[in-house]
């Protein structure tokens, strides 16, 4: 069971860095000069913020579906210990 759990925080964390780097690709075409460094500097900085909170979100939803699934098999069990 734990297993699962590590290998879905793969495919969040996958999912997450595939988005980020089709953002990136904007940013490499910008020209160097000082005003628009400090905007690509505030882009990344952005996008490693959501980043961070989509990865929380996404092991939230995984944690809460988690203690879901394990209340619904606590019930199965009571259902067949009562028949």
């Amino acid at each position: 069971m734990l297993g699962d759990l590590h290998s879905d925080e793969e495919i969040i964390s996958r999912d997450v860095n595939s988005s980020d780097d089709e953002d990136d690709d904007d940013d490499s075409n910008s020209d160097s000069s000082k005003g628009e460094h400090d905007t690509q500097e505030n882009n990344q900085a952005k996008a490693a913020g959501k980043k961070t909170k989509v990865y929380h979100i996404a092991k939230e939803i995984m944690s809460s579906e988690k203690v879901f699934v394990d209340v619904l098999k606590l019930l199965h069990i009571v259902s067949i210990l009562l028949k």
